[in-house]
């Protein structure tokens, strides 16, 4: 129980089983080396785990001060890069959510961002960007459900997303190389429409029309300038029960 299975990947055959990084912890594939996997533990601690060969090496220790490092929980990745992650914590100092961000490569931690100060009371999750260039965090605000603030890296406050209610969305990149979340809007003029929207300086494009149900979910891990959805639960539109491509122009 609880072990991963990886298959070839030309010929989808499966190869072996693995129980996870030492220390455990969440762990995602590394985009760019072969065999590599970027694993956080709940210490604090950030290495790089060889699934062939089963080793761990730590890129960055174990810290004091804060408790319960998460990835996310469970929805944030690493940038497209393998360099930065945000690790969602709980501050010992006064119990507050916070998201550290973490250089691997560079082997430091940079800016804390207090997410309960932000007024975030319940997080869905937090994560570096496609591009590494931003933190995003997305959950209840202001006692608002399905709220979105960006920071830039360095934690500077750049976006409060009240409007676009997004659901089920991921961060990437588009054409031009700006950085986007991109998914599906939940409610208001743009419901069950896809778009992207800037991390910048929040400017949306609606990428569709009205193609989705209520019941998606997005993700933007492929090629830049495409993101990837499915539609449940709408009997009688074109795209029921498919995956398809979405271009971010």
């Amino acid at each position: 129980p609880g072990a991963a299975l990886f298959l070839d990947g030309t010929t989808y055959q499966p190869l072996f089983s693995r129980g996870g990084p030492s220390g455990g912890g969440e762990w995602r594939l590394h985009p760019t080396l072969p065999d590599i996997a970027v694993y956080l533990n709940s210490s604090g601690a950030v290495g790089h785990w060889n699934v062939r060969t089963n080793t761990s090496t730590v890129k960055v220790p174990a810290v004091s001060g804060y408790t319960a490092n998460e990835l996310g929980p469970y929805e944030g990745n690493i940038s497209r890069d393998g360099r930065y992650l945000a690790a969602k914590a709980v501050r010992s100092s006064d119990g507050h959510v916070v998201a550290r961000v973490i250089d691997i490569d560079g082997g430091t931690t940079g800016a804390v961002i207090d997410l309960t100060g932000a007024g975030i009371s319940s997080l869905d999750w937090v994560s570096i960007s496609a591009g590494g260039g931003y933190v995003v965090a997305f959950g209840t605000m202001d006692g608002v459900s399905q709220r979105t603030r960006v920071w830039r890296r360095d934690g500077t406050a750049v976006g409060y997303w009240q409007d676009y209610i997004l659901g089920h969305y991921d961060l990437g990149l588009d054409q031009s190389g700006n950085e986007v979340a991109f998914g599906g809007v939940a409610s208001g003029t743009a419901a069950r429409r896809y778009i992207a929207r800037r991390l910048d300086n929040g400017a949306v494009t609606t990428l569709t029309g009205t193609v989705t149900s209520y019941n998606w979910h997005a993700g933007d891990r492929g090629p830049n300038g495409w993101g990837f959805a499915s539609t449940n639960d709408d009997t009688g539109a074109a795209l029921q029960g498919e995956i398809y491509g979405i271009k971010l122009d």
